[in-house]
């Protein structure tokens, strides 16, 4: 989990797809990307007490406690939708030197 946060904070502008993040990483799609960093993503969120927003479906947008979508939506179409991590998030990791 701690690799899916560097790889992401080290991206460019801090940007990554689930595709180039389950490339960088060895993973096998960018649905499992999705799915890994989802799950991640809700603990963090739960230990903060944190709910993102929900899709029309109501599913919990769990991967947008750490990062938001550069087109507006929040949906990760396909391992597609780019994710730029959360300018704090981004603060936090450098300052403690884990990316």
């Amino acid at each position: 989990q701690l690799e899916m946060l560097r790889t992401h904070c080290r991206a460019t502008n801090n940007t990554i797809t689930a595709s180039s993040m389950a490339d960088a990483l060895s993973l096998s799609s960018g649905g499992v990307a999705t799915s890994q960093y989802s799950k991640f993503a809700q603990r963090i969120a739960d230990a903060l007490h944190y709910t993102p927003s929900q899709r029309p479906d109501g599913k919990i947008r769990w991967w947008c406690a750490l990062a938001y979508g550069t087109d507006g939506s929040d949906e990760a179409r396909n391992g597609n939708c780019e994710w730029v991590m959360r300018p704090e998030l981004v603060a936090a990791l450098q300052s403690m030197k884990w990316a």
